[in-house]
């Protein structure tokens, strides 16, 4: 091949690969939205689910020279839930903090029990959400106006499908940012 059907074939894999994205994100949503779906709720070790999730995002987070960090409860924590389910949002997560920290940046995964609940945190060094845009960050396609204007790839589902999740398990969800 020469350097420009290189060039071209890269291209055509990216935007393929971007795609797949789209229509699993998209596929997803809809799944979780349906009337059909339903979780399996289960006892769930939650340290088991965001060790999954982390060692997930171990092989991103070294190509992009970041710390990937976390840190269990002091005793196990164990919470009805789907784990498949929750493993996803968890990657969700763990993902958009990848993807949005420079190199030499830090993402941290913190988990605590506090009155009957368990809080998941995830902590990262990235380059923040705009203040006017958190609010409309739930949101279908919506994307943060820093990462359209750094070019950063995404969908726009990512953070309404860990959204969906976080309530289809009665959880909550909160936000805390600065650019």
């Amino acid at each position: 091949l020469t350097g420009g059907q290189r060039a071209m074939l890269a291209t055509i894999g990216r935007s393929a690969a971007r795609l797949h994205h789209l229509v699993d994100d998209v596929f997803t949503l809809a799944k979780l939205e349906s009337s059909a779906f339903s979780v399996e709720m289960h006892p769930v070790d939650l340290a088991e689910v965001i060790a999954g999730a982390v060692d997930a995002m171990r092989p991103p987070a070294a190509a992009g020279k970041l710390t990937l960090t976390c840190s269990e409860p002091s005793e196990g924590l164990v919470v009805p839930g789907d784990p498949g389910q929750l493993e996803r949002m968890l990657i969700n997560l763990l993902s958009n903090a990848v993807k949005f920290t420079p190199e030499r940046g830090h993402v941290e995964v913190t988990t605590a029990a506090d009155r009957g609940s368990a809080v998941i945190q995830v902590r990262d060094t990235g380059i923040g959400i705009p203040a006017h845009d958190q609010k409309a960050l739930f949101t279908r396609f919506y994307r943060a106006s820093n990462a359209i204007e750094r070019r950063i790839p995404g969908t726009g589902l990512g953070l309404t499908i860990v959204k969906t999740i976080v309530s289809t398990h009665g959880g909550e969800m909160s936000l805390e940012s600065r650019e």
